[in-house]
């Protein structure tokens, strides 16, 4: 026997005469021999004593894609780890969710510790709200419940408590309906769907919704005395030539909002309390130089058909490697600003073009009647109406889309006002979820997706871009510049509450004497920041205003932050084309999957990630839907999905 084993053999003989009383060992060995080396497997065991479309569809490839009516053109080119099991008076603790604005502080949850040591909270333990009981545990007659039951319960609570805002509502069936076309969500997306199919001539539609407005992420709230967006903000012309018609834009001089043309070009940067926009401007130049090089890059990868790269790797490929407090802020306030995320998160081969095109000024919405007057009108213009194909409170939970019959679609809702548990049966349905939504697990598709959507899905993530407008005493005279975007140049950290958006500059957006300044929060910032109180926001914002004006800086009085990213209806402000997804996989994201089509700001093939976006997906994915329902021209999508296996192809229908 070779040295090892008999080294293994002493050492196993040495364990098994321990003294330890607290310690029992059981060894195991079962041991082979091959020639001449002896592998040995060992069990060890330890006791202690006390015992988770189409734009063509049928041309889904890099032609152009004329979009009706000609106002787009399409460019060339589980399981959780298991908790320890619980007895069966044990109930799960609190819930916190992380209120929607900062004016409500909810009660700190309580969680006890996981270790082996733990002993469960008795029988009498606060339930999840003050009178809910959680639902019998699902047993098989004469079974324990098991661990992965258990931990499916738990996830059932805190989806519920989300779905009911920590409010006691008692739960109960509700009601069925049926429709041909079931549109899930009433934003921009959705609005857009079910105009157009009434357009189309197609009557018999529905649409439920999670909140109790339409609109989705174009919000505005009372704040200061003035009408806030605390959503989508301005009209974005990216990725379009000067003749390009935005249908947003349209839409905007239709219901005549007062607007401001904004070029980004009214800014000053303020260093330690000094104006250093000059050295700012310097650096910004040889920026843009960098970034019309990174453009060719771009171009480059498409024509050769290269791997995609991040923006980083274009940027320092012309030398431009940001080490100044200055640089960085330049870089942040030009890129992140853009994008809501770093260089390095952003994908160069299908972003460029934001840069590269870039035809008219966008236009910032400045209205007391807020954004959202432009999707109410489309609502209005397709007949759509409150209690009559109009559902609000519906949070869905389930989305069955293969059933049998001829309404193959049924998707389950909670109301989480009354707490009915409704039905809703349809011929197709169209989902305009956000990305964060998608990615959540709180809503089921039965079946589950194909692996080659849920890839895509997961591909993607949501920018975070968070809004915090700051409210100053009345009885004050502004103590900062005249200009629209103030940025204060950090010294150490890149993106610490760097841009502020002066919201009554040269009297051109609210009046004078309003007193509030907007500052936006981007990227790995937030992450900091979400965990703060507002007392605390608020007197971070003061220490910067002091270095920026000195003693002249007087403290906030108020605060408001919507925070789209723990709101269940979005889990994010908007989605970012990540790293690795072609024009040709990215068709995946809003492929039909039988009866199921899905449109949003996500699935634009031009625009993602902009309410043109939204408004683009919306129309051409009813428009293909249509196709398919009343002409039988339905997709066909590759069996494993776009850009995998495309020899063959089936038809949904």
């Amino acid at each position: 026997m070779p040295p090892f084993h008999l080294i293994l053999l002493a050492t196993l003989f040495v364990i098994g005469s321990s003294q330890d009383s607290n310690l029992k060992l059981n060894v195991s060995i079962s041991m082979l021999i091959q020639g001449d080396i002896g592998l040995g497997t060992l069990m060890f065991q330890e006791k202690l004593s006390d015992d988770k479309r189409e734009f063509n569809k049928n041309e889904r490839g890099e032609e152009n894609m004329q979009h009706p009516e000609g106002r787009f053109v399409r460019d060339t080119v589980e399981e959780e780890p298991l908790l320890p099991p619980a007895p069966e008076e044990h109930k799960p603790p609190p819930v916190h969710q992380e209120p929607i604005h900062r004016h409500y502080q909810p009660p700190t949850a309580h969680q006890e510790p996981l270790h082996r040591d733990h002993q469960p909270p008795p029988a009498h333990q606060e339930p999840l709200h003050r009178d809910h009981q959680p639902p019998p545990a699902r047993r098989s007659p004469g079974h324990e419940e098991s661990v992965q039951d258990q931990v499916l319960r738990e996830k059932e609570h805190i989806r519920d408590a989300r779905i009911f805002g920590g409010n006691n509502v008692k739960q109960k069936k509700g009601s069925e309906f049926s429709c041909k076309v079931l549109i899930l969500g009433a934003g921009m997306a959705g609005i857009t769907a079910a105009k157009t199919l009434k357009n189309l001539g197609v009557q018999d539609i529905m649409i439920v919704e999670g909140s109790g407005r339409i609109g989705g992420r174009v919000k505005d709230e009372q704040f200061g005395g003035v009408n806030v967006e605390v959503g989508a903000n301005w009209v974005h012309f990216s990725n379009m030539d000067v003749d390009t018609i935005n249908p947003v834009e349209e839409a905007v001089k239709k219901a005549g909002l007062n607007t401001v043309s904004d070029d980004y070009g009214d800014v000053i940067y303020r260093y330690k309390g000094k104006n250093v926009t000059d050295e700012a401007m310097e650096a910004q130049e040889r920026f843009s130089k960098v970034i019309e090089e990174a453009v060719h890059v771009g171009e480059r990868k498409i024509q050769n058909h290269e791997p995609d790269v991040n923006f980083r790797v274009a940027l320092a490929l012309q030398d431009w490697r940001p080490v100044t407090p200055i640089e960085n802020a330049v870089e942040f306030f030009n890129f992140d600003f853009e994008f809501a995320d770093e260089p390095g998160d952003t994908g160069l081969k299908d972003n460029f073009k934001i840069f590269a095109h870039h035809g008219k000024d966008d236009m910032f919405v400045a209205d007391k009647r807020g954004y959202k007057k432009i999707i109410f009108d489309m609502a209005d213009e397709g007949g759509i109406k409150k209690h009559k194909n109009l559902f609000f409170w519906e949070y869905v939970t389930d989305i069955h889309y293969m059933e049998n019959g001829d309404k193959k679609v049924k998707v389950e809702t909670k109301n989480s006002k009354d707490g009915t548990i409704n039905t809703y049966r349809a011929e197709f349905v169209i989902c305009t979820f956000s990305i964060g939504v998608l990615e959540s697990d709180l809503v089921k598709f039965h079946p589950k997706l194909p692996a080659w959507k849920e890839e895509t899905i997961y591909m993607y993530k949501m920018a975070r871009y968070i809004k915090i407008f700051v409210k100053f005493p009345d009885d004050i005279e502004a103590f900062w510049d005249d200009n629209h975007y103030i940025f204060y140049v950090d010294p150490t950290t890149r993106g610490r509450y760097q841009l502020w958006q002066n919201l009554e500059a040269r009297g051109k957006y609210f009046p004078r004497g309003t007193n509030i300044m907007l500052v936006t929060v981007l990227g790995n910032n937030w992450e900091r920041v979400k965990h703060l109180s507002k007392e605390e926001i608020m007197s971070e914002l003061y220490t910067v205003l002091r270095d920026m004006y000195g003693d002249r800086a007087v403290p906030p009085e108020d605060i408001l932050v919507p925070d789209w990213h723990n709101n269940p209806l979005f889990f994010g402000a908007y989605s970012n084309w990540p790293i690795g997804i072609s024009k040709t996989t990215y068709q995946n994201l809003d492929a039909p999957v039988g009866r199921l089509y899905m449109a949003g700001e996500a699935c634009s093939p031009n625009y993602s990630g902009y309410l043109h976006g939204a408004m683009e997906s919306g129309e051409l994915t009813a428009r293909n839907l249509y196709k398919c329902m009343e002409e039988g021209d339905c997709e066909q999508v590759p069996p494993y999905g776009y850009g995998y296996n495309q020899t063959e192809c089936v038809v949904h229908r």
